[in-house]
């Protein structure tokens, strides 16, 4: 994905990405703003995952990455978040 992440496109972003399964692997790293109706709709994607026991992994932009870090320590549950310059996990490379 790239661009932004608002009211106007949050839920039609929300269920293209709820329609997958397993381990999901989203690459928001080219995406320059995210609303609070983008950070809800990620927020339920994470909750959605959990009860279903699947695993959304973010590979975030360093502006996306500070919004859904709630602090030095704790993540938003549901999420493995990747720093854009992270290897994402499971990838060739990543440890």
């Amino acid at each position: 994905m790239a661009g932004e992440v608002d009211a106007s496109n949050a839920r039609w972003v929300g269920e293209r990405i709820g329609a997958e399964s397993g381990i999901c692997t989203l690459d928001l790293s080219r995406v320059r703003f995210c609303s609070a109706a983008g950070v809800t709709m990620l927020f339920d994607l994470g909750q959605d995952a959990v009860g279903r026991g699947d695993v959304l992994r973010l590979l975030c932009s360093p502006q996306l990455d500070r919004i859904l870090r709630l602090d030095s320590e704790g993540l938003i549950e549901g999420f493995t978040v990747v720093a854009d310059d992270d290897p994402v996990p499971g990838s060739a490379g990543a440890p």
